[in-house]
């Protein structure tokens, strides 16, 4: 299951890449929002979008990743790549809502 959505969320990465700014090099610990984060407010709704999209590809369902649950956390689940990854595993096993 993590290796699936790594690989959404690099892919993801590489679709949006011509909005960001510099050499970005994906992995888990790649921040995406914040002070040092690789993403401004534009393209982290543009790669947020884009990991809906290929999510609903690869498991056949779809996933709200701007919900409630996101932004009722005290951190933000777009911080990281890592923090991301765990918000959608939390959503995988459970209605993807």
């Amino acid at each position: 299951m993590k290796d699936k959505i790594l690989k959404v969320l690099e892919e993801a990465l590489e679709e949006i890449k011509p909005m960001l700014s510099g050499k970005v090099i994906f992995s888990e610990d790649l921040q995406l929002s914040g002070s040092k984060g690789c993403m401004d407010s534009m393209a982290l709704v543009a790669y947020i979008a884009t990991v809906e999209e290929l999510l609903a590809v690869e498991f056949n369902r779809e996933f709200k990743l701007v919900n409630d649950r996101a932004f009722s956390r005290g951190n933000s689940p777009f911080y990281s790549v890592s923090t991301f990854l765990k918000f959608i595993e939390e959503l995988e096993q459970g209605d993807g809502k």
